[in-house]
């Protein structure tokens, strides 16, 4: 039954469809903006594209529940008898089935009365915000069909939407009261019975909540190691701690979720993306791999070299250190073995080069990382060059060790040789050149319509001169891509909700007067800092973690007078070696997965290259100078529209 609800139905066509129509509409209605800006300085409203955007994150979200696919830890099903899995499964799925209810019910308020738009838009704020609880009520049900076999287990499971509707009885009978001061103004009686119910339910869950708050946060954290959606955890931590702080309401939830997803950046996150996923579905790769060889595999271990370089561009298109590891780790893993690389060897160096690159603009963690911390995002991509380039160099100084100690043979340069590969990859090497001169220069662009830029630049690449992929394959490319988009999006959703409650708490200033008062070292900062992030790195997505652990950091900082922007390289540089920490590290899981290779083995190849990107780490965090701006570029050549709001 399940795998049969898995099959293509017409709802689920019609929904990629829309989801691939939403991710064209935004590219071509941000480059038309650039286009007439750049020709008639005309503009159009930003409105559109940050809240198509809303569209992509949501539809994509619900593609990837259907293949099952969403971002978790998992890290029981490791340990656990074979034989339990179907109960942790069951678990996982109640969760996620009383939180996507919960979130999707208290989304029917954004409709209604949540937010406003321009006066110089014409499309109804509600065409853009009723996806929210549609999306929402769709992946419920497929938690619940997908994982409902057997009559006994649709009965329990279906006791979660249960769970879910009281749990937001507040925020139906609020809903209704509107609706019927809207339609029936005189209507005093109906008003004070639903004004009665909501104080009835408010005093009812308060109680209950007094007392369940605590175990409920610790079942939910629990369900994230048995691999609850790292997105349904964090929408689900939120949804408990505003309750049991004595919001009546769930509203603050979505409207978090719309805030950040409607931010002025976030357009560039699924825009910068889908230019990876163009990019690896082409053969970008093997053109960029036959160029490096040609160009330094006279070096001793040049292929190391070309691989670390390959990988830290890719990780920096796509933002995402996975897309790396699967779209290239095959091909690569291939080569070194040709080149008689050791296979453990192979294994560890591809695992950690795909976490490189992740300092480089265009680089979506640290565009998040601006956005959440408020630091200029052209100060953190400066800033990042050179530990960049040492987490880089320290990867291929082992590859060149490595390979004089194997006595790997060398390829003769030959300069005619080298003509061909550079003709064919110039078009792929152009491509950092255009993105950085959009973000740095005084062009009048942004970080969202170099993003669009650069997505028409790579179709054109790819499907004209190249014509690696078919014009009639472009939307089977796009809707590979819109589940890693919404996967991601959906996170940082998430992850908002539960900060937005950090800071109505004032969560960050208290922890940081605690830590004041205990720690008084500078260093001893530091060090813990440094724990605790590749700790975080270890369970937690880099922008999960940017949104909710970065307040903390930022109020701590301050205490200690870090430099922001020196603070935002250690932060991200530690969960960049977070993806490698055993044993839960992501990339780890990733890497087992691509290379058909067992978790220990995986763990045992990492190691070394672990402990040397440790070793840069901490010159990273205690050797400020290299973190600091280089005079590369003078603020006055910075684009002043490029901000970090």
């Amino acid at each position: 039954m399940v795998d049969n609800l898995k099959k293509e139905s017409l709802f689920l066509r019609i929904e990629k469809v829309l989801a691939e129509i939403s991710l064209l509409l935004l590219v071509l209605v941000i480059f038309i903006d650039v286009v007439l800006g750049a020709i008639f300085r005309l503009d159009i409203n930003d409105y559109y594209a940050q809240h198509l955007v809303i569209w992509v994150t949501l539809l994509g979200a619900t593609l990837v529940t259907h293949k099952g696919e969403h971002l978790s830890i998992s890290l029981a099903e490791k340990i656990v008898p074979e034989k339990y899995h179907g109960l942790l499964k069951s678990i996982t799925a109640y969760i996620s089935i009383v939180v996507t209810t919960i979130v999707a019910l208290s989304s029917v308020g954004l409709i209604f009365f949540g937010t406003d738009r321009p006066d110089d838009v014409i499309v109804p704020i509600e065409v853009f915000t009723f996806i929210l609880p549609v999306a929402f009520l769709v992946m419920a049900l497929r938690f619940f069909l997908y994982n409902s076999k057997g009559l006994w287990a649709r009965l329990a499971l279906s006791t979660a939407f249960i769970a879910g509707i009281l749990f937001t009885l507040n925020d139906i009978f609020f809903i209704a009261q509107e609706s019927v001061i809207r339609i029936y103004p005189d209507n005093l009686e109906v008003f004070e019975q639903l004004d009665s119910l909501i104080f009835t339910v408010t005093n009812l869950t308060s109680s209950l909540l007094d007392w369940l708050a605590v175990p409920l946060v610790i079942v939910l954290i629990l369900s994230a190691l048995i691999g609850t959606p790292i997105f349904v955890v964090l929408s689900g931590l939120a949804i408990v701690l505003f309750k049991s702080s004595g919001n009546s309401f769930l509203l603050d939830i979505p409207q978090s979720m719309y805030t950040i997803l409607s931010g002025d950046v976030i357009p560039a996150v699924p825009l910068f993306t889908l230019v990876g996923f163009i990019m690896s579905e082409g053969k970008a790769g093997e053109r960029l791999v036959k160029l490096f060889r040609a160009l330094l595999g006279w070096l001793p271990g040049g292929l190391a070299i070309v691989i670390v370089l390959i990988c830290a561009f890719f990780t920096t298109i796509t933002g995402a250190t996975g897309v790396t590891i699967l779209a290239l780790g095959g091909l690569l893993y291939s080569i070194m073995k040709q080149r008689q690389y050791k296979s453990d060897f192979s294994l560890g160096f591809l695992t950690s080069a795909g976490s490189n690159g992740l300092l480089f603009p265009p680089s979506l963690p640290v565009m998040m990382y601006g956005v959440a911390a408020l630091v200029p995002i052209p100060d953190l991509f400066i800033a990042g060059l050179v530990p960049g380039f040492l987490m880089v160099g320290a990867l291929g100084v082992m590859g060149v060790l490595h390979a004089r100690k194997q006595k790997i043979s060398k390829i003769p340069f030959e300069p005619k040789a080298l003509l061909r590969p550079l003709l064919d990859a110039l078009p792929e090497l152009l491509l950092p050149l255009l993105i950085i001169i959009g973000i740095f220069s005084p062009l009048g662009l942004n970080i969202v319509g170099t993003a669009a830029i650069a997505v028409v630049y790579v179709l054109v690449v790819e499907l004209v001169i190249h014509r690696d992929i078919p014009v009639k394959n472009l939307f089977r490319v796009m809707a590979k891509g819109l589940p890693i988009i919404g996967g991601i999006l959906i996170i940082i959703a998430a992850a908002k909700g539960l900060n937005n409650f950090m800071v109505y708490e004032m969560i960050p200033q208290s922890f940081a007067l605690w830590v004041e008062e205990v720690i008084k070292s500078k260093y001893l900062f530091l060090i813990l800092l440094n724990i605790a992030l590749l700790i975080t790195g270890c369970f937690m997505d880099i922008f999960s973690a940017i949104f909710v652990v970065a307040p903390l950091v930022i109020e701590l900082g301050a205490i200690f007078h870090i430099d922001p922007v020196h603070l935002g390289i250690i932060f991200l540089a530690n969960l960049q070696l977070g993806y490698l920490t055993p044993p839960v590290g992501l990339n780890l899981f990733m890497a087992s997965y691509r290379f058909q290779e067992p978790l220990p083995r995986i763990y045992k190849s990492v190691l070394p290259f672990f402990f040397v990107m440790l070793a840069v780490l901490l010159i990273i965090t205690y050797v400020p100078v290299i973190s600091a701006d280089l005079g590369l570029f003078s603020p006055k050549l910075l684009n002043p529209v490029f901000t970090s709001k």
